[in-house]
């Protein structure tokens, strides 16, 4: 695993609600409904997709 995706993962496991890490994961579309330039921002790898998705269903798993 790249250090890029080791830094992604601590990041997000620091995240413990879901509308967080919604705000997180769709920070083009969020920043952008708020009139910030969006351009510099990448999109989400596949891998950093798998990293995000992973943490969601975690979260999920907690609340039953």
């Amino acid at each position: 695993m790249s250090d890029d995706l080791k830094n992604l993962t601590l990041k997000i496991n620091k995240i413990t609600c879901l509308g967080e890490l919604q705000g997180f994961a769709n920070r083009r579309r969020v920043l952008a409904e708020q009139g910030c330039d969006v351009s510099s921002l990448a999109m989400w790898t596949h891998d950093e997709i798998k990293i995000i998705k992973t943490r969601k269903y975690e979260i999920e798993k907690g609340k039953l």
